[in-house]
């Protein structure tokens, strides 16, 4: 059994949302129920199997955003569960989300590529879950968090917690389609960019409000050159020696560039 309960100041109508109950056998997913919560946000589902091996999921989409419960399991003996399903009222505006942080970890390639994989750590300051409003598929699939590309990027792999299922390649690069409720999400994508001649002026798009960047690039036969970036010690990180190039409190709608060589 369990409750609804929003968790946005001021709450908001928790009544008649489906929630639905998955079964999974050995992590692998079995069934599933479903239950209307009352008027206080309140379900319950009955006739479980309490044998070893089970396990229960409890999800529930409100307002377009999708929410689930930690996985549970019965202990010998125990006949009921308690979970509380936190929800959020959904927002239209991005005005709540920023970027506490992005890396941008380059490596040169033996083929005469460079690799890029950028790790981002955004934050909803908000009470609210922000869950775009441009659509951005024939599927009704919505942009939140929108991740710049620079041209001839190729290689694309998404990283940690982008998907196939929810990101989607656009003009400007990558949007993803996941709900943003508050708090911090960790974000990465992976790519590569030709360098064959020897230089490239890489780029990275200031999209959001960002407390920190760094450039981090592998080994030291390559050259970096950036009047915006501040040049830092060497850091030694899993994989090798990275220069450390970064900028603090950077505004959106601009761009950070260096010169590789």
């Amino acid at each position: 059994k369990g409750q609804l309960v929003n968790k946005t100041q001021g709450g908001g109508d928790v009544s008649g949302v489906t929630v639905t109950l998955k079964t999974y056998v050995s992590d692998k997913e079995k069934e599933s129920k479903e239950a209307k919560t009352d008027k206080e946000g309140r379900f319950q589902f009955t006739g479980l199997t309490m044998k070893q091996g089970y396990s229960y999921e409890a999800t529930a989409n409100y307002q377009g955003a999708d929410y689930q419960s930690d996985r549970l399991t019965f202990a010998t003996g125990e006949e009921s569960k308690s979970v509380e399903l936190a929800v959020y009222t959904a927002t239209t505006s991005e005005e709540s989300i920023k970027l506490q942080r992005a890396h941008l970890l380059v490596s040169a390639d033996a083929d005469g590529k460079l690799q890029v994989e950028e790790y981002d750590i955004f934050i909803n300051q908000g009470d609210k879950t922000y869950v775009g409003s441009k659509q951005v598929s024939a599927d009704g699939k919505k942009a939140t968090l929108r991740f710049g590309l620079p041209s001839g990027a190729s290689d694309l792999q998404y990283l940690l917690n982008l998907m196939d299922c929810c990101a989607v390649k656009a003009m400007e690069g990558v949007v993803d389609s996941m709900a943003i409720p508050p708090g911090p999400r960790e974000m990465g994508l992976r790519y590569k960019i030709d360098s064959s001649g020897g230089n490239y002026n890489i780029s990275w798009p200031v999209l959001y409000p960002t407390d920190g960047f760094e450039l981090l690039v592998k080994g030291d036969g390559v050259q970096v050159a950036s009047d915006q970036l501040i040049k830092g010690d060497m850091l030694t990180l899993e994989g090798g020696q990275y220069q450390h190039y970064s900028a603090k409190d950077i505004k959106p709608n601009t761009t950070l560039t260096a010169k590789l060589t």
